[in-house]
């Protein structure tokens, strides 16, 4: 069975250091939210409020569950959550792994970084 839930910074802490080493970056601002495989925190992903935009931030799914889809379906589900809320413009920069799905889920690329992208989702 899968779920996906709001998780407070400690439930993710046993994780961080692993993502950081993966080029995740972590903000004391961010409202997480984990996808758990019967019972089991899979991955996690976050969301940052700013006036005009979100932006989704510090997306990391441990290597065991990877290739199954969670990554996806955490960005679809803080999608809902943002059009929810109003929000029209929800920002995202990825690594190049994650860059392939945000293009297939609709987002459109505004800026290139030497590591990472900006994409853009228009809701």
């Amino acid at each position: 069975m899968t779920a996906i839930r709001d998780v407070d910074r400690a439930e993710i802490e046993p994780f961080m250091a692993a993502a950081k080493r993966e080029g995740l970056v972590f903000n004391h601002h961010t409202e997480f939210y984990g996808y758990f495989v019967d019972g089991t925190l899979a991955g996690f992903a976050g969301m940052m409020y700013y006036r005009s935009k979100v932006v989704l931030q510090s997306d990391y799914v441990l290597p065991q569950y990877r290739k199954r889809g969670i990554y996806t379906e955490l960005i679809r589900y803080r999608l809902v959550i943002a059009r929810k809320r109003g929000y029209r413009c929800v920002e995202i920069n990825c690594l190049p792994a994650s860059e392939g799905a945000n293009l297939r889920l609709g987002a459109k690329v505004t800026k290139v970084y030497k590591i990472c992208k900006t994409l853009v989702y228009a809701l």
